[in-house]
């Protein structure tokens, strides 16, 4: 499998203010009684469909990912805390399989920048168990009810085609507020980019890009993890192009995950390209670029 990498200079960059990135705590929810036994019949109910499998001797693992949120897919505190709950629910009932922490999971993510939308592809979800010696890999959607109940979907990956289990629990005060607050994030923020006095932005009044900018601009490729997990997806980048037409002042603006935005900031660095024009004629500026990784 190889990569298709398109640049994309369309967009314009905003000057980027981030603080340090740190990791933050998992949240705790409260859950009522009710909730808390409808819980745990819905883990007791995937642990017997896993167990029933009887094929657990080589890869006794289960892992649980954090729940996303139905509607846009997004890790909401809510659903990492039910992740949690649900990860030790289903270890009570693992009597022919273990469940790995969800702490292993946690720093295996922080490693490969895997963040929720990447692991809800389904390939990438079996590379990912498979790397942590998971038989199944167990993915869940957060659907925050009218009436304040929550929908859970559990659904299970593994050597068999998709199994799906749904439940509800009952309502407790702190869903909703937790169900809105993003989680800490996985991968790391965008690097800062300092104020640079006198340098042009593309995108700045009478900053034009030349057609056909690329003179030498070398994709960089798959490494084998990202091919493993047949990933695809993109990192943008911000750089001055400097008028001799190399790119330097490098800064990330979307990570990729698997190491691949290493790799694409060692290409980025041997590119040559025709500069920037103003009033027709060549200026250091910065600029905008995208890579994107297609399986072919």
């Amino acid at each position: 499998m190889r990569p298709t990498c398109v640049r994309v200079f369309i967009f314009v960059l905003v000057r980027l203010l981030f603080g340090p990135h740190c990791w933050g705590q998992s949240p705790t929810v409260t859950l009522s009684s009710l909730a808390q036994a409808q819980l745990e019949r819905s883990a007791s109910e995937v642990a017997k469909r896993i167990q029933d499998a009887q094929v657990l001797l080589n890869r006794p693992g289960v892992v649980v990912l954090d729940f996303a949120n139905l509607d846009d897919n997004k890790r909401s505190k809510l659903g990492v805390a039910l992740a949690d709950r649900f990860s030790d629910a289903l270890e009570s009932y693992a009597s022919k399989f273990r469940v790995i922490p969800r702490s292993t999971l946690q720093d295996f993510l922080r490693n490969y920048w895997l963040d929720s939308e990447e692991t809800r592809n389904q390939e990438v979800a079996k590379w990912l168990g498979d790397q942590l010696h998971a038989i199944d890999v167990i993915q869940g959607t957060v659907e925050l009810l009218s009436d304040a109940k929550v929908k859970l979907r559990i659904r299970v990956i593994g050597l068999w085609p998709a199994r799906v289990a749904e439940s509800r629990l009952a309502a407790s005060p702190d869903f909703r507020d937790l169900f809105e607050q993003a989680a800490p994030a996985l991968i790391p923020e965008p690097q800062k980019i300092d104020e640079e006095p006198g340098l042009y932005k593309f995108g700045d009044p009478g900053i034009v890009m030349p057609d056909g900018a690329c003179i030498h601009c070398p994709n960089p490729d798959y490494n084998n993890p990202a091919r493993a997990a047949k990933y695809q997806g993109s990192a943008r980048f911000s750089a001055i192009l400097g008028i001799d037409g190399k790119l330097s002042a490098i800064r990330v603006v979307k990570y990729a995950p698997f190491g691949l935005t290493d790799l694409a900031i060692e290409s980025l660095r041997t590119w040559r390209m025709k500069p920037c024009e103003k009033d027709g004629k060549p200026v250091a500026a910065r600029v905008p670029i995208e890579i994107v990784w297609r399986l072919l």
